[in-house]
């Protein structure tokens, strides 16, 4: 019986991307990967927006929500609006999950860890070495 339930598994993932079951342990890791990517990302993009405000001489917040700090980095031409919107998917993704909604399970796939930790990497890398700049070639 077990053999079906990974067949009907296999299929199932081919067919929608996502296992119909999925391991609980593995599920979990995703989501910690995931949130730790999330807040390295964001602590970046924070720092990248602070940078910029700083750069132009706008007024400073003392806190800057994410969707402002996307708005900045888009606007000065770090990211372009394809790349806005795949941080706003994870944003998306964060929500449905930290705030436990239906579904967001199977959004949260490997795939999407790996490239949320991408992202974080990119972005680390551009805050660590004083580039106004992201390198679209990473």
């Amino acid at each position: 019986m077990e053999i079906y339930a990974e067949v009907a598994n296999v299929l199932f993932k081919n067919i929608f991307g996502f296992p119909v079951v999925q391991d609980p342990s593995r599920r979990t890791e995703n989501l910690g990967e995931f949130l730790a990517a999330w807040a390295e990302l964001e602590q970046a993009l924070r720092f990248l927006t602070e940078r910029e405000v700083n750069r132009t001489r706008q007024p400073a917040r003392v806190w800057t929500p994410i969707q402002e700090s996307l708005r900045v980095v888009h606007k000065e031409g770090l990211f372009d609006s394809h790349e806005i919107r795949e941080m706003e998917e994870f944003r998306r993704i964060r929500n449905l999950a930290s705030h436990g909604h239906a579904g967001w399970e199977s959004l949260l796939t490997r795939e999407m860890v790996d490239k949320l930790q991408h992202w974080a990497k990119r972005i680390r890398r551009v805050t660590e070495s004083g580039d106004h700049r992201l390198d679209h070639r990473a």
